[in-house]
């Protein structure tokens, strides 16, 4: 039996999007059009493929099937044009990375300068989210390669590689905790915090090193912005919570400072490189992989060696 790949879309962005109302306006089409497909497609199958008269949309196990199904077609035409393409000796294709915003730095922008030297006829899609909407877009194959910050173990994800990245007290050098070995939480409420927002794993991070800590901290400003939020702590006005990566370039210019928190889970924190769990990349895609994968353990290498030498002044 051949399900057209269309009328399983419908079905796909239903349960993606969370009713056929929103999946109607992402594809454009009526919401009745939406419900007529996924009902044809029921009808052939002999079986629901979702529980009908809820208002929200709900899977039944042949509809998951159908959306395994619907996931793995997609993926496997990709890798058949990816191929064909290969066989003709032809390099002209994208491809999607998702990474969170800490690691938009000048270190990514040159692996991927690289990357773009060894296939030039290759476009590079680069999305820039929070951790959970990265995951999803890799589970999801909307995305080849996602990096993220801590993140939490996902049933469809493989981590490639994942690397301690703990995160610190950051200030301006000219901050009254600047000289310090390591600060407590206690220590930070003293003083004007620029934090990132809830969408950030960070933050959520936060939230329970202050419930271990007995502490809430109470931010002079809030942000979703990791630039603005360096450029403010730069001032020397405010201290804030960041990992190394993305204030690399602030520290080896004597502009930022790092300082070691004592809570545990500021201090477990990671950095992964994750694909789905079963997607057999292209050629191309793992070469981007292994390029990013080399990069990263330099990264987090050269930053851990920066911090056990600025420990030891």
């Amino acid at each position: 039996m051949a399900i057209p790949s269309h009328k399983l879309q419908y079905l796909y962005e239903t349960y993606k999007r969370g009713s056929m109302r929103s999946a109607s306006e992402h594809l454009g089409v009526a919401v009745s059009s939406i419900s007529r497909q996924i009902s044809q497609v029921e009808a052939e199958l002999g079986i629901p493929l979702i529980e009908h008269g809820r208002r929200s949309v709900k899977l039944t196990e042949a509809g998951k099937l159908a959306i395994d199904y619907y996931r793995n077609t997609a993926v496997h035409q990709s890798q058949f044009v990816e191929q064909l393409r290969d066989l003709k000796d032809s390099r002209t294709g994208r491809i999607d990375l998702a990474v969170g915003e800490g690691f938009v730095t000048q270190a990514l922008s040159e692996t991927l300068a690289l990357f773009n030297a060894r296939f030039p006829t290759l476009t590079l899609s680069v999305q820039v989210g929070g951790t959970n909407s990265i995951a999803e877009r890799v589970a999801d194959d909307e995305a080849h390669i996602g990096l993220v910050f801590d993140g939490k173990p996902h049933d469809r994800l493989t981590a490639r590689i994942t690397l301690p990245q703990p995160l610190y007290c950051v200030v301006s050098t000219r901050h009254k905790l600047a000289m310090r070995s390591s600060v407590a939480m206690s220590e930070m409420a003293e003083h004007s915090l620029c934090l990132l927002n809830d969408r950030f794993r960070i933050r959520q991070l936060l939230s329970e090193a202050e419930a271990e800590a007995g502490l809430l901290l109470t931010p002079a400003m809030v942000t979703d912005s990791i630039g603005l939020m360096k450029a403010s702590v730069a001032t020397g006005k405010f201290a804030t919570l960041l990992p190394t990566l993305p204030i690399s370039a602030e520290v080896s210019d004597g502009i930022l400072v790092a300082i070691p928190v004592e809570n545990q889970t500021l201090t477990r924190t990671t950095v992964s490189l994750v694909t789905r769990s079963g997607r057999q990349l292209p050629k191309s895609v793992l070469a981007l992989l292994t390029m990013i994968e080399g990069a990263l353990k330099r990264w987090t290498a050269l930053d851990a060696g920066a911090m056990a030498q600025e420990g030891g002044d």
